[in-house]
């Protein structure tokens, strides 16, 4: 374990600058399981004496060091990532421990073990992963709008969805990148987005009328930006054979989405602010959405690469 400073300084670094648009966890409960497992005593064959927490909760912890040592600047880099390798199997140990029916944090330690392996170059155990993940999602119902109790707890229902939706991005841009089928179909999913709600407020009565920017916005439209480049994908990859016009016509439908999504971001998003005027949280993010929304762009237009003229081919249709 690092120390109590080293270990809140990762944390840190993996929520304001590793994962800028993958915001599935509390950061609050995560700072409260790290504390619990710094005070918590260790035997010899390193399992905790005192349970106070869950198997898979000490798992996202784990990961989430792993990944933050992988992104904190130092000079010795080989160091960082043998320390985030070490991190990594605790993770895992901890993963092997779990019993009993599977959790949330059961899907989110292995969301983060998804997101580690492919920042270090694993995109096919990444994808293997994947699978699983996806798996106890969907065995624990979070693609499904469940009608909880008005008293049910913000946090545990604003994660069900933020996980779902980190799941499911992350599936669109692993099938594109590997030229696989997605894994999650999205006609079996009611899940809504989440709410604008950032981590502290995350307490007592949510008001309807929530002004003023944050941090989750930037999860929310990495979503949305992620669902329409899937329909560009599955569009892309369709078994029916598509003529140069149809072509065409699918990607100017598709790039007037991006249009439309690029409209609706805030202007803290959208571009209109210079990037260094911003906080290093919201830079990350804007430069994030940048990118991926200039990837989508690609991979729209991809089939156009080979069409000529669009006047000759309305002719030659018709």
């Amino acid at each position: 374990m690092p120390t109590e400073q080293g270990g809140e300084e990762l944390l840190a670094v993996y929520f304001d600058f590793a994962m800028p648009c993958y915001r599935y966890l509390h950061r609050p409960t995560v700072s409260r399981v790290f504390t619990e497992m710094q005070h918590s005593q260790v035997d010899l064959s390193g399992h905790l004496r005192d349970e106070t927490t869950t198997t898979s909760s000490r798992a996202v912890v784990w990961m989430l060091l792993a990944t933050a040592s992988l992104f904190k600047a130092t000079e010795r880099l080989a160091a960082s990532e043998k320390l985030a390798e070490t991190y990594y199997a605790a993770a895992l140990a901890a993963l092997s421990r779990e019993t009993g029916r599977a959790r949330l944090e059961s899907v989110q330690a292995r969301l983060a073990v998804c997101l580690y392996l492919l920042h270090t170059g694993r995109p096919n155990e990444a994808w293997h992963n994947l699978g699983t993940t996806v798996q106890l999602a969907f065995a624990l119902g979070l693609h499904r709008t469940r009608a909880g109790p008005a008293t049910e707890d913000v946090v545990v229902r604003e994660c069900r969805k933020r996980t779902l939706w980190a799941v499911a991005t992350l599936d669109t841009y692993m099938s594109v990148m590997l030229g696989r089928p997605a894994l999650i179909d999205d006609r079996e999913v009611n899940q809504r987005y989440p709410q604008a709600l950032d981590d502290d407020e995350m307490t007592g009565v949510v008001s309807s009328e929530l002004v003023g920017d944050r941090i989750i916005q930037a999860s929310i439209y990495h979503v949305e930006l992620a669902r329409i480049a899937k329909r560009a994908a599955q569009a892309q990859s369709s078994t029916q054979t598509q003529t140069a016009l149809q072509k065409v016509k699918t990607a100017s439908a598709v790039m007037e989405e991006l249009a439309v999504w690029q409209k609706s971001l805030p202007v803290i998003l959208s571009g209109v602010v210079h990037p260094s005027s911003l906080i290093p949280i919201f830079r990350r993010q804007t430069m994030v959405l940048r990118l991926a929304h200039a990837h989508a762009t690609m991979l729209v237009t991809r089939p156009l690469l080979l069409v000529e003229d669009t006047a000759d081919v309305e002719r030659v249709e018709k």
